[in-house]
């Protein structure tokens, strides 16, 4: 009876001791080295995902403390060790083998010996295509061409990565639209940019991001000449950084004699 009495204590010490081993999930300590994406934000181009631990304690077994699109932090236990030089790598992940949008922010390893090393930037998972939608009035021809876009929220959003394509083609020809000469004379669409009016967001190069998933977007100079009788279609296009995403909305007329063409 007594070695039983004796046995409890040494078995809550034995699982005390591998907690401590494995990093505590809180409360965080004293801040040492950094960790580090090899990725801000993975598009289905990017390239697998690794985290590195730089310069923090040596020999040492730390619990990841993570919150995953906005939802309360999740602890993993014993997550990463360091070497001798206190450095570490984890990974890789593939963007194929995420199945969503996924924004991570808060990162930090509380490590066994009750320091903490903090992730210097926060990751985006960006599987969602942006899509646009042409909202200018409807002309014939139109007078502007214009509209907002949308993309799945906890991706990248909207900012200097994304891309808006433009392209003006006469149907009854099948030739595009040339902006130095304003007419339809080219046999293959020229690279035309629109451009995001309200609504781009930041990430990085720290963690105070401001990701935007929702923008508006216009044109600079459009056709202004074009011929009675012909059929015509204006498309819009958003696509992304490294990524094949590429949504399309497209707007069509014909002139006729009361179109004012």
């Amino acid at each position: 009876m007594k070695l039983r009495v004796f046995a409890v204590p040494v078995f809550l010490l034995l699982l005390c001791n591998l907690s401590f081993a494995q990093g505590a999930c809180s409360p965080t300590g004293p801040s040492v080295g950094s960790g580090s994406y090899n990725h801000i934000i993975n598009w289905q181009l990017t390239g697998d995902l690794y985290f590195n631990i730089n310069h923090a304690s040596p020999n040492v077994c730390g619990a990841l403390v993570i919150t995953r699109n906005g939802g309360s932090p999740q602890c993993t236990p014993g997550w990463i060790c360091t070497d001798a030089n206190g450095n570490a790598t984890k990974g890789p992940w593939t963007w194929a083998g995420q199945t969503s949008d996924e924004t991570a922010t808060n990162v930090h390893i509380n490590w066994s010996d009750g320091t903490t090393t903090y992730a210097t930037t926060n990751h985006y998972w960006d599987k969602t295509c942006p899509t646009p939608t042409i909202t200018s009035p409807i002309g014939k021809p139109p007078t502007s061409f214009s509209g907002t876009g949308d993309d799945g929220n906890w991706g990248a959003g909207f900012g200097s990565w994304s891309k808006v394509k433009l392209q003006f083609k006469n149907n009854t020809t099948g030739l595009y639209w040339n902006p130095s000469t304003d007419d339809y004379d080219l046999p293959s669409p020229p690279d035309l940019n629109g451009s995001i009016t309200s609504g781009s967001g930041t990430i990085g190069p720290g963690t105070s991001d401001s990701p935007s998933y929702h923008m508006t977007w216009s044109t600079g100079t459009i056709p202004s000449i074009h011929q009675l009788g012909n059929s015509y279609t204006w498309t819009v296009t958003l696509k992304e950084n490294e990524s094949l995403c590429a949504i399309s909305s497209s707007r069509s007329f014909t002139c006729g004699p009361l179109s004012g063409c």
